[in-house]
């Protein structure tokens, strides 16, 4: 587990972790930018079922821990339940499933100036443009990769793969770099690779002359391209850690209903899911002649991801409802998620900047 400023996030988790001897309820509000401007959801962790009441020691083991998955007995693990009151689909056990301490966070407030560039910080090497080889389009692509501060090739880097919306590509993350790299300054999250893609996987993407729906068809190919051309690059060129807890995706519009794809079409690689606003196109086939997926499913839950995080803004009746079809997958699936709700935004950049900071404040932590 990566360690963590004291004064950050963890202290948050701990924090939780006590309050939950009190607290009933799946989520909390947000508190510090105000509760009417941000409102959270975490499924699958009830604070007053994730911690044991039976003896105060157990409390304070588990809130100087700060921040690790609370103990549970087995009879505590039957009694969680999903976030719509149900038991868990099939046979699975809540400790089998909820497997992120970063359930126990619901505070998804943001603190001035989290979006701005400091003097104080140094937020590493953006590295633009660089090319390799994807069998998948057959021809050469192009990625961004954002080096931290004092990048050494001998250590090993979790690494965050960030997707872009239908008309995007590899610049639509400009403001991660400072995002991220304020967020290991405050001690939130250790420091990590961020690799900026380029989703198409063919010219025709951006012909005019291509229908709408062969251009989604074109741009949910690029787990093919992920799989076995992106990140093969990636681990033969860059000291990344392999694993599930090292490996994160994000996503914002169509991009987000791609990682949810993405990480269904490779089990058991990404420990880290993030879903801005989420097109619903995957399933529905509204935009394409069949749905891409028809379900979200594993053939072990160990495949799941640890920790997946869904946002959208709350003037966004199209999201909302886009959201709401992703989490009935999510639901039927025993597959447990985070769900922060923007006060004021739409399918905007609010989602996108308050978004990747809460998500990339959360990973690569268990």
């Amino acid at each position: 587990m990566h360690s963590m400023n004291s004064n950050g996030r963890r202290t948050r988790l701990a924090a939780a972790l006590l309050a939950a001897v009190f607290l009933t309820g799946c989520g909390n509000g947000a508190k510090g930018r105000t509760e009417s401007e941000t409102t959270g959801n975490a499924q699958q962790t009830p604070a007053a079922e994730a911690v044991s009441t039976e003896t105060a020691s157990e409390t304070a083991g588990a809130a100087e821990a700060a921040g690790g998955a609370a103990a549970q007995s087995p009879e505590q693990e039957e009694s969680l339940e999903h976030g719509d009151g149900s038991d868990l689909a099939g046979s699975r056990q809540a400790g089998d499933v909820n497997r992120s301490a970063a359930f126990l966070d619901a505070d998804y407030s943001v603190p001035d100036g989290f979006s701005d560039t400091r003097d104080d910080v140094d937020y590493g090497t953006l590295v633009k443009g660089v090319t390799y080889y994807s069998k998948t389009a057959g021809a050469q692509k192009t990625f961004n990769i954002q080096l931290p501060s004092g990048y050494d090739e001998t250590k090993e880097y979790p690494v965050l793969y960030l997707l872009h919306g239908i008309d995007g590509g590899p610049d639509e993350w400009n403001a991660a770099p400072v995002l991220y790299g304020n967020l290991v300054a405050d001690g939130e999250t250790p420091p990590a690779l961020l690799v900026f893609v380029d989703m198409w996987t063919s010219d025709l993407d951006r012909d005019s002359d291509v229908s709408e729906s062969e251009r989604r068809k074109i741009f949910h190919r690029f787990a093919e391209d992920l799989k076995n051309d992106l990140m093969p690059y990636i681990q033969s060129h860059y000291a990344v850690a392999d694993g599930m807890k090292d490996t994160a995706i994000l996503g914002l519009s169509t991009g987000g209903a791609e990682a949810v794809h993405d990480v269904v079409s490779i089990p058991g690689v990404f420990g880290y899911l993030g879903v801005l606003a989420p097109e619903s196109d995957i399933f529905e086939g509204s935009l394409l002649k069949a749905p891409v997926l028809s379900s979200v499913t594993f053939a072990d839950i160990a495949q799941a991801p640890l920790y997946t995080f869904f946002c959208v803004g709350e003037q966004s009746e199209e999201d909302r409802s886009n959201l709401a079809k992703f989490e009935q997958k999510f639901d039927a699936a025993g597959i447990p998620y985070a769900e922060c709700v923007i006060k004021g935004a739409g399918h905007d950049a609010s989602v996108w900047l308050e978004g990747f900071y809460n998500f990339a404040g959360r990973i690569f932590r268990d």
